[in-house]
């Protein structure tokens, strides 16, 4: 391994020890129980997002295409813009 490697890898170690010895012994079963519920909430919303620009990859809207767009520019030309 590279030097500059070992330090980070070590770091990265420890703090996953500390992470993991606090969970057990500092989180009660309620506060682990509700760590477990957001974490599992940040995934299925990940995944939703995910999905969601998946399905709509490749898609192009045009410019006419979008009404509210039309009325913005009316208003604009109104306007004097």
């Amino acid at each position: 391994m590279k030097k500059g490697l070992i330090g980070p890898l070590v770091l990265l170690g420890v703090l996953g020890t500390c992470a993991a010895v606090a969970y057990r012994v500092l989180l009660t079963d309620e506060a682990r129980a509700e760590l477990r519920k957001t974490v599992s909430t940040v995934r299925d919303a990940y995944r939703q997002v995910n999905e969601s620009i998946e399905q709509a990859e490749g898609q192009v809207m045009e410019e006419d295409e979008l009404p509210n767009r039309q009325q913005t520019r009316k208003e604009w030309e109104a306007l004097g813009y």
